[in-house]
């Protein structure tokens, strides 16, 4: 961690444009891990304080402009004007079908719970959300609110924890760290058993069929 902070603090003022540019590249699905980008910009800021503020804004406005655009290649996608090859893998199709039953089913709540999960959920959450064709003025509230509580509860947590401040601060920082990722391997666990069901549904109807 420390080399890789070593090596960025020589580009340090070009950061938050790096941070926006690389959050817009994950929108396309390129394998860019927000939460990667999240803790690395929380270790740069206890060094560099005056880019907390630069770097919390291109954090958000990357995070909810790229998830703009993998609602619009959902979108896109439903009405026939793109062919993505990301929606050819049976694993992404079964997601897919989950995500669409949570959307109808949780709407909002959806949301919240997915935006603390990595592992590419996310992305295709917000795919399946203009695949479905969801409000995008519903998808850009609901995203938007989700997206704040997830980026500031992740870059505060790593900024207080790490940082040199009181050992109660400390101690706080580690509780709600072990509430999250609770609640993180908690969904993820009844995201699988949804998951699972959807398989053997289609299986079982591949079989009839």
């Amino acid at each position: 961690m420390n080399a890789i902070l070593d090596i960025i603090s020589s580009y340090i003022p070009y950061w938050p444009l790096a941070v926006f540019c690389a959050l817009m590249l994950a929108g396309i699905n390129l394998p860019i891990s927000e939460d990667v980008l999240i803790v690395l910009s929380a270790g740069i800021c206890q060094q560099e304080r005056s880019l907390v503020f630069p770097t919390l804004i291109a954090i958000y406005s990357g995070t909810v402009l790229s998830d703009c655009v993998s609602y619009g290649i959902g979108y896109a996608v439903s009405r026939g004007f793109l062919n993505f090859v990301f929606f050819k893998k049976t694993s992404v199709r079964l997601k897919i079908k989950v995500f669409t039953h949570r959307l109808e089913k949780h709407g909002f709540f959806t949301f919240i719970t997915f935006r603390l999960i990595p592992f590419g959920l996310r992305n295709i959450l917000f795919i399946t959300s203009g695949f479905v064709k969801l409000k995008f003025l519903n998808f850009i509230l609901f995203d938007s609110i989700a997206a704040f509580i997830s980026n500031m509860t992740l870059f505060w947590l790593v900024f207080l924890i790490g940082s040199s401040g009181s050992l109660i601060g400390k101690i706080i920082g580690c509780v709600v760290l072990f509430i999250v990722v609770v609640f993180i391997f908690r969904s993820i666990r009844k995201f699988k058993k949804e998951l699972k069901e959807v398989t053997d549904e289609e299986n079982s109807g591949n079989m009839n069929g």
